[in-house]
């Protein structure tokens, strides 16, 4: 079973959870809906899934108010589906803590600490081991020229300035 995300906090009188996913795609994760997923082993039904300021809301078809809902609280979600994932697409929990270097020279440039969520591309959080300072990076092809997984690292091509401007 594959880890999807955790249920953070509750919401309303109705049973309605607040989750944290692990890759909060909204097309990916509307591949779940009227799925089953997983908690402590448990089987239930996503019928309900929105996106409301950053977070995540979810109802599950046995959850039908606040008490059961306040059980499931800090617990994983679990699916048993592998989704697959199209080409050049990754989950961000394998994006986090990549080591990033500079595609022409061949040398380290940081670690991406955060994903942040933007309406247009992500950008990828930088620590910059050089500038000892963080920087913003779209996730865009444009920049990112190649990902590794196996070895943990991203090589970027950077524009001049990028660095030095957050």
């Amino acid at each position: 079973m594959r880890e999807i995300g955790t249920i953070i906090n509750t919401c309303g009188l109705k049973g309605e959870m607040k989750v944290c996913f692990y890759d909060y795609n909204k097309n990916f994760l509307n591949n779940f809906l009227n799925n089953y997923i997983y908690i402590d082993d448990k089987k239930y039904i996503l019928t309900s899934l929105r996106y409301y300021k950053r977070y995540f809301y979810i109802k599950l078809d046995s959850i039908c108010d606040l008490e059961n809902a306040k059980i499931l609280k800090n617990k994983i979600i679990k699916t048993e589906n592998d989704l697959e994932l199209k080409e050049n697409e990754y989950f961000q929990k394998d994006i986090i803590g990549l080591k990033v270097f500079d595609f022409k020279d061949k040398k380290i440039i940081g670690e991406i600490v955060k994903i942040i969520d933007n309406p247009v591309h992500d950008l990828y959080l930088i620590n910059d081991f050089v500038l000892d300072k963080s920087f913003m990076l779209p996730a865009v092809k444009e920049f990112i020229q190649d990902i590794n997984l196996d070895k943990k690292i991203m090589y970027v091509n950077l524009v001049e300035g990028l660095r030095e401007l957050n």
